[in-house]
């Protein structure tokens, strides 16, 4: 009686058929990225769908048992070749991303060692590093800008209290981006005690009926000393449950615009106080009433104390004090003075202007 007996197959051995090797090979190509195997060899023992498409071949049969150089010698000598010889020598995983200059593509690859070769995972994320390009180059642009404009941003996190600062709006009150922590309470301390309430009202206001857009005006404290006019806008941002969790921001410097602002409210009052004055000189029904109106005016346009009205006469050593005002009254005079006992009266003779800003100094003048 005779027993035919078959080879042996080896144990633990993958074969196309059998049912661990099947299911690992439907896992692989149903991956996204594209996956190889290497041997120590260098030759391709496994390529995926996804795999061939990237490397430009229809099909995996097309690599299968090729060396990896032979089929693409000009990836020799790139970042991608030495990643590869790395994880053999060392045996431990590699992850990179790299531009691919051969095929001006940008690729991630994620390489698995092991003493039989190497695993690949890699995908191509060349639309990816575009866009991150285009990204930064924005992001520079609008640094930039922000810089130029010396615009200070802020992102204030309502759940912790916690305020980014930018550096732009730390130097707008003269400190270095070390000097002012990434709380609250650096803005809150520095606004002006006139100005706080109002300022903490508005905020408070916002966040309880949240608007487009937020507009804040007040005064900053400078390292200095000296107070800045702050023009603030700001939105919010909110969880998937509609409540505002931060504010974000921007500090604009306006103290120029301010003074500018407040001069032309200063120019307009003389204007208008110049014509009240030549209306009522042209009112005025006697010399009396002229001086009047004309030393009225003149305090409605200078800030003062008293108002002198002086006639020089040629060649005379007098002055004639005309009127003088002060504290709402006009008085009517007609008194002769030495001009020796008030040398400060010859700067009128000569018609140059004299700015004298304590009035003791007449006394000694």
């Amino acid at each position: 009686m005779t027993r035919n007996k078959s080879p042996r197959r080896p144990a633990g051995k993958k074969t196309a058929t059998s049912p661990p090797y099947a299911l690992l090979a439907g896992i692989v190509e149903r991956v996204s990225d594209g996956f190889v195997a290497l041997d120590r060899d260098w030759r391709y023992v496994y390529v995926n769908e996804k795999a061939a498409r990237l490397l430009g071949r229809e099909k995996p049969e097309d690599l299968i048992g090729k060396h990896i150089w032979t089929e693409y010698p000009e990836g020799i000598g790139q970042p991608f070749y030495h990643a590869y010889q790395r994880a053999i020598e060392t045996q431990q995983p590699v992850y990179l991303e790299e531009y691919y200059e051969p095929w001006d593509r940008w690729f991630e690859n994620r390489i698995y060692p092991s003493p039989d070769g190497l695993t690949i995972y890699f995908t191509e994320i060349t639309e990816r590093k575009h866009a991150e390009r285009a990204l930064h180059q924005v992001e520079d642009r609008l640094r930039l800008a922000v810089r130029a404009a010396n615009v200070g941003l802020w992102d204030w996190d309502l759940r912790t209290n916690q305020v980014y600062y930018s550096p732009e709006w730390k130097k707008q009150l003269g400190y270095d981006d070390h000097e002012i922590s990434s709380d609250f309470s650096e803005w809150e301390s520095r606004v002006h005690p006139e100005d706080l309430e109002g300022a903490m009202a508005r905020v408070r206001a916002f966040l309880a009926k949240p608007g487009p857009i937020f507009t804040n005006e007040f005064r900053l404290r400078h390292k200095d000393g000296s107070y800045r006019w702050i023009l603030a806008q700001a939105s919010l941002l909110f969880d998937d449950q509609g409540r505002p969790i931060r504010m974000l921001g921007s500090h604009i410097d306006i103290t120029e615009q301010k003074a500018t602002i407040e001069a032309l409210r200063r120019t307009n009052e003389r204007l208008a106080a110049l014509h009240q004055t030549d209306r009522d000189i042209i009112a005025a029904r006697s010399l009396e009433d002229t001086i009047n109106v004309v030393v009225q005016g003149l305090r409605r346009l200078i800030p003062c104390e008293r108002i002198i009205v002086t006639f020089l006469e040629r060649e005379s050593p007098d002055a004639v004090v005309v009127a003088s005002a002060g504290d709402g009254s006009t008085m009517l005079q007609n008194m002769r003075v030495p001009i020796a006992d008030l040398p400060w009266l010859e700067v009128l003779r000569s018609g140059e202007i004299l700015v004298i800003p304590d009035l003791q100094q007449l006394e000694t003048a």
